[in-house]
């Protein structure tokens, strides 16, 4: 079986090959480095001990997806939002799976619409 093609780091006028995510070993660590920085730490964005206490609860209370049923929850997603005046309490937490879970967030963040949905339900 062939190798896939090797492609160049993402970065501007860089030489190397890519590593993981579209960049080389180096700007893919600039990138976290400058996400990171941006973002500031979890703690001060409202993930601190009692969150990650409470994230541990609701995936053992939660094993299984609550949106799609079938497969394993691995993120402990807040119902409404911290940003939104949500809480970090078992009532507003649930077990997704990261597929459900960036569907929910892509909804959140355009209105409730899933953007592919919007487009197919536009008229010509």
């Amino acid at each position: 079986m062939p190798d896939r093609l090797k492609r160049l780091c993402c970065f501007t006028n860089c030489a190397e090959y890519q590593v993981r995510g579209g960049y080389c070993a180096f700007h893919a660590n600039q990138k976290e480095r400058e996400r990171a920085h941006r973002l500031g730490p979890p703690s001060a964005r409202g993930y601190d001990a009692r969150h990650r206490r409470a994230r541990r609860m609701v995936l053992r209370r939660d094993p299984i997806c609550t949106s799609c049923g079938s497969a394993i929850s691995t993120v402990a997603d807040h119902k409404k939002r911290l940003r939104d005046g949500g809480k970090t309490s078992q009532a507003n937490l649930q077990g997704l799976c990261a597929h459900c879970h960036n569907a929910k967030s892509g909804r959140e963040a355009h209105g409730g619409i899933t953007p592919v949905n919007h487009q197919i339900g536009k008229p010509e």
